[in-house]
């Protein structure tokens, strides 16, 4: 595995060469060195990230529009998950956790339809039904293909109550968050 993925096994780079690496490497080296190697998780980073809209992500893996990137860009590079994070970004050693008072194991009293206690569908719905958030992101599943999730932005409760359960295949998540930044903009 460490040939057929180098750009996950190459751990003894420092900060300095990442970020060289970073500086220089665009849509054509994301796709050498993730995409064709079978890297890509399919998160949707790249396409979000992309200024130009050059990069697709539509029933297949990300792939470019015939344009040519511009030379100082870099984004989907940089942002994808399977390259390079340098070490002042990542602080993985520090708090591994984050900050918390107590860790627990819970199960939601409200709905029951769902996996691991339901509990990220019963924040979702406390944070819209009290007007904290205004939508929320989630991945829903359609009745005829079932095994192809997407996600999507909501505001409707009933909507994150049906799609609550786990989503055992990849899902471009990054995708509504674009249209989000184009009606913002």
């Amino acid at each position: 595995e460490a040939k057929a993925r180098p750009v996950l096994y190459q751990r003894d780079k420092t900060d300095e060469n990442i970020l060289d690496e970073n500086s220089i490497s665009n849509f054509d080296d994301l796709r050498a060195n993730v995409i064709n190697v079978g890297a890509c998780v399919l998160c949707g980073a790249c396409e979000y990230v992309c200024p130009d809209e050059l990069i697709l992500i539509k029933n297949t893996k990300p792939r470019k529009k015939r344009k040519k990137c511009p030379d100082d860009c870099h984004n989907c590079f940089t942002v994808c998950p399977r390259t390079f994070v340098p070490t002042k970004l990542r602080n993985d050693m520090a708090k591994p956790l984050g900050d918390y008072k107590k860790i627990l194991t819970v199960k939601s009293l409200k709905h029951n339809k769902g996996q691991d206690g339901v509990v990220v569908t019963t924040i979702l719905d406390y944070l819209i039904s009290n007007n904290i958030v205004t939508q929320t992101l989630i991945v829903d599943k359609k009745e005829d293909l079932s095994w192809k999730p997407y996600a999507k932005l909501t505001k409707d409760v009933d909507e994150i109550v049906k799609a609550s359960g786990t989503k055992y295949s990849v899902c471009p998540v990054f995708k509504p968050l674009k249209q989000l930044k184009k009606d913002v903009i």
